[in-house]
Protein backbone atom coordinates (compact mmCIF):
# COMPACT_ATOMS: atom_id res chain seq x y z
CA UNK A 1 0.00 0.00 0.00
CA UNK A 2 0.83 3.79 -0.65
CA UNK A 3 -0.17 6.26 1.59
CA UNK A 4 -0.99 10.17 1.01
CA UNK A 5 -1.97 12.01 4.28
CA UNK A 6 -2.68 15.70 4.91
CA UNK A 7 -2.27 17.37 8.09
CA UNK A 8 -3.33 20.17 9.82
CA UNK A 9 -1.01 21.37 12.80
CA UNK A 10 0.01 17.57 13.52
CA UNK A 11 -3.38 15.86 12.97
CA UNK A 12 -4.65 14.00 10.17
CA UNK A 13 -7.42 15.57 7.90
CA UNK A 14 -7.68 12.94 4.86
CA UNK A 15 -5.81 10.36 3.42
CA UNK A 16 -5.70 8.45 0.45
CA UNK A 17 -4.04 5.07 -0.16
CA UNK A 18 -3.56 2.61 -3.06
CA UNK A 19 -3.00 -1.18 -3.57
CA UNK A 20 0.04 -1.94 -5.48
CA UNK A 21 -1.35 -5.32 -6.87
CA UNK A 22 -2.72 -4.95 -10.24
CA UNK A 23 -5.65 -6.72 -11.46
CA UNK A 24 -7.99 -6.67 -14.90
CA UNK A 25 -7.64 -8.26 -18.13
CA UNK A 26 -4.30 -6.17 -18.54
CA UNK A 27 -3.23 -5.72 -15.31
CA UNK A 28 -4.10 -1.81 -15.86
CA UNK A 29 -6.28 -1.27 -12.07
CA UNK A 30 -4.57 -0.71 -9.28
CA UNK A 31 -7.16 -0.23 -6.34
CA UNK A 32 -7.84 2.92 -4.09
CA UNK A 33 -8.60 1.51 -1.02
CA UNK A 34 -9.30 4.35 0.87
CA UNK A 35 -9.87 7.89 0.37
CA UNK A 36 -11.10 10.53 2.92
CA UNK A 37 -10.87 14.55 3.93
CA UNK A 38 -12.71 15.33 7.41
CA UNK A 39 -15.97 17.47 6.78
CA UNK A 40 -14.40 20.53 8.07
CA UNK A 41 -11.85 20.45 5.47
CA UNK A 42 -13.62 19.76 2.41
CA UNK A 43 -13.94 22.13 -0.83
CA UNK A 44 -10.87 23.38 -0.26
CA UNK A 45 -8.74 21.56 -2.64
CA UNK A 46 -7.19 19.53 0.03
CA UNK A 47 -9.40 15.99 -1.75
CA UNK A 48 -8.29 16.51 -5.25
CA UNK A 49 -4.63 17.17 -4.07
CA UNK A 50 -5.04 13.74 -2.24
CA UNK A 51 -6.54 12.01 -4.72
CA UNK A 52 -4.01 12.87 -8.00
CA UNK A 53 -1.11 12.09 -5.56
CA UNK A 54 -2.19 8.79 -5.40
CA UNK A 55 -3.47 8.86 -9.29
CA UNK A 56 0.08 10.03 -10.37
CA UNK A 57 1.80 7.67 -8.00
CA UNK A 58 -0.35 4.34 -9.52
CA UNK A 59 0.97 5.84 -13.35
CA UNK A 60 4.18 5.61 -12.11
CA UNK A 61 4.34 2.16 -11.18
CA UNK A 62 2.62 1.48 -13.94
CA UNK A 63 -1.06 1.50 -14.22
CA UNK A 64 -3.22 3.02 -16.25
CA UNK A 65 -6.60 3.39 -14.18
CA UNK A 66 -7.52 3.55 -10.69
CA UNK A 67 -10.13 1.11 -9.79
CA UNK A 68 -12.76 2.23 -7.09
CA UNK A 69 -15.48 0.89 -5.01
CA UNK A 70 -17.13 4.16 -4.56
CA UNK A 71 -19.79 4.12 -1.45
CA UNK A 72 -22.97 3.98 -2.40
CA UNK A 73 -23.98 7.48 -1.03
CA UNK A 74 -24.39 10.45 -3.59
CA UNK A 75 -22.38 12.68 -2.20
CA UNK A 76 -19.69 9.87 -2.53
CA UNK A 77 -20.14 8.80 -6.01
CA UNK A 78 -20.63 12.95 -6.65
CA UNK A 79 -17.28 14.01 -5.43
CA UNK A 80 -15.57 10.84 -7.65
CA UNK A 81 -17.39 12.33 -10.21
CA UNK A 82 -15.92 15.51 -10.36
CA UNK A 83 -12.97 14.24 -10.10
CA UNK A 84 -13.36 12.49 -13.63
CA UNK A 85 -14.35 9.23 -12.39
CA UNK A 86 -17.21 7.12 -14.16
CA UNK A 87 -18.64 3.61 -13.49
CA UNK A 88 -15.90 1.00 -14.41
CA UNK A 89 -15.56 -0.96 -17.86
CA UNK A 90 -14.73 -4.31 -15.85
CA UNK A 91 -16.20 -5.20 -12.42
CA UNK A 92 -13.56 -6.61 -10.03
CA UNK A 93 -16.12 -9.10 -8.77
CA UNK A 94 -14.01 -9.55 -5.43
CA UNK A 95 -14.67 -6.32 -4.26
CA UNK A 96 -18.62 -6.11 -5.41
CA UNK A 97 -19.00 -9.16 -3.22
CA UNK A 98 -17.38 -7.57 -0.44
CA UNK A 99 -19.65 -4.35 -0.87
CA UNK A 100 -22.32 -4.86 -2.83
CA UNK A 101 -24.42 -1.57 -2.67
CA UNK A 102 -21.46 0.11 -3.63
CA UNK A 103 -21.01 1.24 -7.25
CA UNK A 104 -17.55 0.38 -9.18
CA UNK A 105 -15.80 2.92 -11.00
CA UNK A 106 -12.25 4.32 -12.61
CA UNK A 107 -10.54 7.07 -13.44
CA UNK A 108 -7.93 6.38 -16.19
CA UNK A 109 -4.41 7.91 -15.64
CA UNK A 110 -4.77 9.63 -18.77
CA UNK A 111 -6.43 12.77 -17.17
CA UNK A 112 -3.67 13.42 -15.09
CA UNK A 113 -2.52 17.11 -16.12
CA UNK A 114 1.86 17.10 -16.68
CA UNK A 115 1.67 19.17 -12.94
CA UNK A 116 -0.54 16.11 -11.70
CA UNK A 117 2.09 13.20 -12.47
CA UNK A 118 5.41 15.27 -10.88
CA UNK A 119 6.09 13.70 -7.81
CA UNK A 120 5.53 15.23 -4.50
CA UNK A 121 8.74 15.99 -3.55
CA UNK A 122 10.44 17.30 -6.36
CA UNK A 123 11.57 21.15 -5.57
CA UNK A 124 11.21 22.14 -8.95
CA UNK A 125 7.60 22.91 -9.62
CA UNK A 126 5.65 25.20 -12.16
CA UNK A 127 3.55 27.59 -10.76
CA UNK A 128 0.41 25.54 -11.25
CA UNK A 129 2.10 23.27 -8.97
CA UNK A 130 3.47 25.42 -6.47
CA UNK A 131 -0.26 26.68 -6.01
CA UNK A 132 -1.53 23.12 -5.88
CA UNK A 133 1.31 22.15 -2.57
CA UNK A 134 0.92 23.33 0.66
CA UNK A 135 2.20 22.49 3.81
CA UNK A 136 -0.91 19.91 4.63
CA UNK A 137 0.69 17.42 2.37
CA UNK A 138 3.17 14.23 3.16
CA UNK A 139 3.74 10.81 1.59
CA UNK A 140 4.47 7.64 3.78
CA UNK A 141 5.48 4.63 1.82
Amino acid sequence: MIAYGAFDKGSIIGFSIIGTEFFGSRNQYLPLIEFEVSYPYRAKGIGRRLFSSAASEALTIGAEKLYISAHSSKESQAAYRSLGCTETEEINEELREKEPSDVQMEYPLILLSSCERQPMGELNHNLLCQYNRNKYFEKEK
